[in-house]
């Protein structure tokens, strides 16, 4: 895994960058917000003042081994103020100050969760006025924690003022979005569906299908020609999955979509 604080622009790698600034609890800091949300600021609004990051340490098994983590977390309130659609998923990056207002370090994007309506042209990621959360969370094995990312926390623990919050794609379109516009499937449904808000249901059966796709891989990286016959059954599941989460993932919490965010990570760490 790439250094944490070598790279910040990745995202998996920028998770160490900040833990904590208070000299009686080193795993969490408290920075005060700036918005500068550009032309998303007439759609939507950061309603909390300050955010408290936090680093923890976190346990997982992967192929019966268990893995120590680091988990960098943060929870920002926001208000969609009108309804809105972008041709982008709307995440905020975050970019650590000192009170000079000079960079110390950039933080992974603090994603806030909408829904996807495919009948609403090129502007398909769609959010419904009211009050939600952006959200952030990276984890990274702790054994990469070296004594550089040490130095760049003590930095920030001892600099880190603010937190500037900006819109992470520049070139990304806005418009008002019309509730209601989203044509209703007027399918028939088997009952092996996954029924509308039952996005637990859907994540379990989504974890399984990463695990067999994972299996899969380490067949074919060992030379296994009989792999690739069962891709094209795959690839079936996967069209499958993707249309049961647009029946499902309207009710999603964020806690479930961090989830889906964890397993989707395990995945692409397994492919690269």
């Amino acid at each position: 895994m790439k250094k944490l604080f070598g790279l910040f622009a990745l995202a998996i790698c920028s998770m160490g960058l900040i833990s904590s600034c208070s000299k009686d609890d080193g795993n969490k800091v408290t920075l005060t917000i700036e918005s500068q949300l550009g032309e998303l600021a007439n759609y939507i609004s950061v309603t909390d003042k300050e955010v408290t990051v936090t680093l923890s340490d976190e346990k997982e098994t992967k192929d019966g081994k268990e893995i120590e983590l680091k988990v960098l977390a943060g929870s920002i309130a926001v208000n969609i103020d009108k309804a809105v659609a972008s041709d982008y998923r709307i995440d905020l990056s975050a970019e650590i100050l000192d009170e000079n207002h000079n960079n110390i370090a950039d933080l992974p994007v603090f994603i806030i969760v909408g829904k996807y309506d495919y009948d609403n042209g090129d502007l398909d990621n769609c959010y419904a006025a009211g009050n939600t959360r952006a959200q952030m969370k990276e984890k990274g094995k702790a054994e990469t924690w070296k004594d550089e990312d040490q130095n760049k926390w003590d930095d920030i623990c001892s600099k880190g003022k603010y937190i500037v919050l900006k819109p992470s794609n520049d070139d990304a379109k806005y418009a008002e979005y019309k509730a209601g516009e989203i044509k209703e499937d007027s399918s028939d449904t088997s009952e092996s569906d996954v029924a509308s808000g039952d996005f637990d249901e859907w994540l379990s059966s989504y974890e399984e299908f990463c695990n067999d796709y994972i299996d899969l891989i380490n067949k074919a990286s060992e030379g296994d020609m009989d792999a690739l016959s069962e891709y094209p059954e795959m690839l079936k599941n996967a069209q499958e999955l993707a249309e049961k989460m647009q029946k499902a993932q309207d009710d999603a919490t964020p806690e479930q979509w961090q989830r889906f965010l964890e397993i989707q990570k395990k995945l692409m760490d397994a492919v690269k």
